[in-house]
């Protein structure tokens, strides 16, 4: 836990960009990101029934993320890596319409690059729609 010399907990280190989040993300999975941030909060004055929701909420965006930039590369990449995989059964996890995961993970086999994209990116916006995110 960091804290200042005031004793007050230094959250500056937090705040991260996106791009940020998708460096520190190739080599973490979902799964370790929950934990890292459970640790984080673990012990400090700011845990509460609140703490749990917002990282499933940080980590449901993190995992769209994810999948956004699997969607700008799979034209030109195989985009079907273990970050992407965790990304996507995270989320499966999470929803009640598990039919829009399904789509994604099959359309990255599709071997035409136009139409593959086309279906993922079909795919990414219901899973978006289904957690309310925005495009």
């Amino acid at each position: 836990m960091n804290v200042s010399k005031f004793g007050v907990l230094d959250t500056s280190y937090i705040v991260l960009t996106i791009e940020q989040k998708w460096n520190i993300l190739l080599g973490m999975s979902i799964n370790n990101f929950i934990k890292n941030e459970n640790k984080l909060y673990s012990g400090s004055a700011f845990t509460g029934p609140w703490q749990g929701e917002s990282t499933d909420t940080k980590a449901r965006v993190i995992a769209i993320e994810i999948l956004d930039k699997a969607l700008s590369r799979c034209i030109d990449e195989d985009t079907r890596t273990p970050e992407v995989m965790d990304a996507l059964e995270f989320l499966r996890g999470h929803s009640t319409r598990k039919g829009f995961c399904d789509r994604f993970a099959r359309a990255l086999h599709i071997s035409d690059p136009q139409t593959r994209w086309e279906n993922v990116n079909a795919a990414l916006a219901g899973i978006k729609r289904q957690f309310n995110q925005r495009f």
